[in-house]
């Protein structure tokens, strides 16, 4: 599963630049800027700065969805209204095209869309929302190193808002850099401390650092702030998972099955947690219990079928058509053997998810540490507690601290 920071940023498809055609200056169009912090609050209201009426025209108001009350298709034909008419250059038109942009990128028309900022940039080369925005549609389209230059060419013009950083943090992740991934996710809640995803990102790279302390810590600020997001408790029950408290991680995944009952993860992984701590055919039967929303002709059903003992290794690994399925299949066949004791055979299976899951999926983290080799552990369900090799010497069996 794609981990939270896993989840890509919140887009800038509801943002837009306001600039005013007629009536004022050039630095007064540059300053009337809606500021784009899609972070302000929880479920992504943003900030506005208030911009006099008299002084935009309609169809300046309707291209920048000006109080947020324009139907795509009214912000289109406003655009198209100014730049058809000739009548500005540089930056006092490039906004038009960057909204533009954001218009056609949320309705999914990527040529559109791409054209459009590259003509804002065009107009005006230091037009950060237009790289912003490019950034985003590479990022959609597969692109990670164009997104992240045009993400830093935005920040080197001026960009500044919460979006941004995390939008290029998650990059930073994805591709194993959990430092830079940090210090992008420090400056998005440093703009704004009630941004979700930049805790949910910084909770990421913490997990990604080995810092499960750090990160139930973010994942905790995220459900301060939405409680009602899954993906939080989710994400919070996997760090308690990576620190063996199994009991708190399964607490975690039944809320969030609860908020979404279709997420057959949360299912999975409360089944793994519950399993290492108590019975396992009760653990199964609830798999099963809690499965009844679950999609059961996609993945990951596979997976719960391979620990409700209804389909072998072959048949896990054949049902995963994906890259990233293939990363979780080899994770959920290193679990199904290390419940069955058979550590030697899990190994070989987290090894495999090490190499080839990607570096922000929640299976990749826990492989990494399913691979650590166990220091005074306590042991899994069903194994036999170490012995020791010789009895102690009657002296060394007092305590050497007094108790009280």
């Amino acid at each position: 599963m794609k981990s939270s920071a896993w989840l890509s940023a919140m887009t800038l498809s509801a943002m837009s630049l306001v600039a005013l055609p007629g009536g004022a200056s050039a630095q007064q169009r540059l300053e009337a800027q809606l500021i784009p912090d899609n972070f302000a609050a929880p479920d992504g209201a943003m900030r506005l700065i208030p911009i006099p009426k008299q002084q935009q025209s309609p169809a300046a108001s309707a291209c920048a969805n000006a109080g947020g009350t324009y139907s795509a298709e009214a912000r289109l034909a406003g655009c198209a209204t100014l730049i058809d008419s000739g009548k500005w250059k540089g930056r006092e038109i490039a906004w038009a095209y960057a909204n533009r942009c954001i218009v056609y990128h949320a309705q999914g028309e990527t040529q559109k869309a791409q054209a459009n900022c590259d003509a804002a940039i065009q107009q005006d080369p230091g037009s950060w929302l237009a790289y912003q925005m490019r950034g985003e549609i590479a990022e959609k389209l597969g692109s990670p190193d164009k997104a992240l230059a045009d993400y830093d060419k935005a920040i080197e013009v001026g960009a500044r808002n919460a979006a941004i950083f995390v939008n290029r943090g998650d990059i930073f992740l994805a591709g194993g850099h959990a430092d830079r991934a940090l210090a992008d996710f420090n400056k998005a809640i440093e703009l704004n401390d009630r941004s979700v995803l930049a805790y949910i990102g910084r909770g990421g790279a913490f997990v990604a650092r080995g810092d499960a302390d750090s990160a139930i810590a973010d994942f905790g600020k995220v459900i301060e702030l939405a409680p009602d997001k899954a993906i939080a408790w989710f994400d919070r029950g996997a760090a308690f998972f990576a620190k063996g408290e199994n009991a708190r991680a399964a607490q975690d995944f039944t809320q969030a099955l609860r908020l979404d009952p279709s997420n057959a993860y949360a299912a999975i992984w409360r089944f793994l947690a519950r399993a290492r701590v108590g019975d396992g055919d009760a653990a199964k039967a609830e798999l099963l219990a809690g499965s009844a929303k679950i999609s059961r002709t996609a993945w990951p059903w596979p997976a719960a079928q391979l620990f409700l003992g209804d389909k072998d290794a072959g048949e896990t690994l054949a049902a995963a058509k994906s890259p990233g399925d293939q990363c979780e299949a080899q994770f959920y066949l290193g679990e199904e053997r290390l419940l069955k004791n058979a550590r030697d055979e899990s190994l070989a299976y987290f090894r495999k998810a090490a190499e080839i899951c990607p570096r922000n999926f929640s299976e990749y983290f826990q492989a990494l540490n399913e691979l650590k080799p166990p220091v005074d552990a306590a042991p899994r369900t069903g194994e036999e507690p170490p012995k020791a090799e010789t009895a102690p010497k009657a002296d060394e069996t007092k305590d050497p601290v007094a108790k009280p």
